[in-house]
């Protein structure tokens, strides 16, 4: 198995330019998919991986960016206090940049790395919980390596990475985690039982 672990600081410059082909798509990347571009790609590389080999990612609620999203619905409300269809077509969207839509979205990191490293196997994201992340994994019909992945925003900015590429008899022998377990949470026992202790 290999693992990549980082943890990047509310105030830190994420070094995703120097892991991606395509610099222009970096607009696109909110900051977890920052941290997820720079801890994938210090996981995969020197590994030439197939097209084909799956990749599953598990993100949690965003706690710190908003996005601008409070302008959309205050925007989008009429006179009487009720949410209106037309304003948020007129006025509430008109709100925020249009390239807000690619940071918002559950799938759009997973759907990120997938368009760099050209991957085409069995892609999935997952909400959240490590055993939801493990159980996709295990249940790929693909008999090879995989990479599982997951990413976390905390409130005060800070933000966790993890990835890892294993087999299949590495990712059935990871311990069982109950469904409420945030997959994050994976990747800090994965990241302190590799650790050198001494």
């Amino acid at each position: 198995m290999r693992l990549s672990f980082n943890t990047f600081p509310a105030d830190s410059v994420i070094p995703v330019n120097d892991f991606v082909k395509n610099r222009k798509m970096a607009k696109y990347y909110n900051r977890e998919t920052q941290a997820a571009m720079v801890t994938v790609g210090m996981l995969l590389k020197g590994i030439d991986i197939s097209p084909i080999t799956p990749i599953f990612y598990a993100t949690g609620i965003v706690e710190h960016e908003e996005y601008d999203l409070h302008k959309i619905a205050s925007n989008s409300v009429d006179e009487s206090g009720q949410f209106s269809n037309q304003l948020f077509i007129d006025k509430g969207m008109a709100q925020v940049s249009p390239l807000t839509q690619f940071k918002i979205l559950y799938n759009m990191t997973l759907c990120f790395i997938s368009i760099e490293y050209g991957l085409k196997g069995d892609n999935a994201a997952v909400f959240s919980s490590a055993s939801g992340l493990i159980t996709n994994a295990v249940y790929s019909t693909h008999q090879d390596f995989v990479i599982i992945g997951s990413g976390k925003v905390y409130a005060d900015g800070n933000i966790e990475s993890g990835f890892a590429y294993l087999n299949k008899e590495e990712l059935e022998a990871l311990p069982s985690f109950n469904s409420m377990t945030e997959s994050i949470e994976l990747f800090r026992y994965l990241q302190n039982k590799t650790a050198p202790h001494g």
